[in-house]
């Protein structure tokens, strides 16, 4: 079912790209379409094209991040396959549209230069649409990547043959992180209902001398959040006018001092 979706959405985005292109063709070939039907061949697949941006997958995760970068992975996996049937289509469109180009007819070679030019812009643009809503996914929400892959992708995105290659790693990178967090989150989801991190004491976290923990600037990093999902009791200490302590992420009151 996954791939017959991916290659529905991957014909659906080759569709969008190449509309000029089949119009065109349809047209040098004696068809003429109402206007009606034209703008119904336009708008629907169009509103089509703009769901699978915002959703392109039924795959549901409990973990917001991770349903994001699932979800860039989903669109750039569809790129992948509809910029090179695209690409192999507009090779075709260019060399017939030479053919009326050369030896130069006058109109006929405008119009084939304009319809050729036209069809260009428009694979570029729902080409880079579904690209970018997949990578700037990936680019906001991993963790995995580092400042290193994401420097990297978008200096070798401008060298041809070199930018599938280094975009094919970056989902590989993706994925694994996407299937290790899941099977980490069902770990913890497991401990939480078994109990297996329980104490009969909670944790006191504290920092060293030279460091305060304030509110919005967190010493301890990810340690609360996933000392927070296996339901273990913790505090921290927090630096303010008054000495405040939180409790699993919560503050409370306490007469405790530092």
């Amino acid at each position: 079912m996954r791939y017959l979706r991916r290659i529905t959405y991957s014909l659906l985005t080759v569709y969008c790209s190449c509309t000029v292109m089949l119009f065109t063709l349809l047209a040098g070939g004696g068809v003429l379409l109402s206007a009606a039907v034209c703008a119904a061949a336009v708008i629907i697949p169009s509103l089509l094209f703009t769901a699978v941006l915002v959703w392109p997958q039924r795959r549901r995760l409990d973990v917001k991040r991770l349903q994001t970068l699932s979800n860039g992975y989903e669109l750039l996996f569809i790129f992948l396959i509809s910029v090179t049937v695209t690409v192999i289509l507009h090779i075709y469109f260019i060399y017939v549209s030479f053919k009326n180009i050369i030896p130069w007819n006058g109109i006929s070679s405008v119009k084939a230069i304009g319809a050729m030019l036209g069809s260009v812009a428009v694979a570029v643009i729902f080409e880079s649409l579904i690209f970018w809503a997949g990578m700037g996914r990936l680019y906001l929400r991993s963790v995995q990547l580092g400042i290193k892959h994401r420097v990297l992708g978008a200096l070798f995105g401008w060298i041809p043959g070199l930018n599938i290659y280094y975009l094919i790693k970056i989902m590989r990178i993706v994925s694994a992180e996407i299937v290790t967090e899941a099977e980490k989150n069902l770990l913890n989801e497991v401990r939480k209902e078994r109990s297996d991190c329980a104490a009969k004491y909670p944790l006191l976290l504290v920092h060293g001398v030279f460091f305060r923990d304030f509110r919005y600037l967190n010493y301890w990093g990810r340690i609360s959040g996933e000392l927070k999902k296996t339901a273990r009791r913790y505090f921290t200490e927090i630096s303010s006018r008054r000495h405040r302590w939180r409790n699993a992420g919560k503050s409370s009151q306490s007469g405790l001092p530092i």
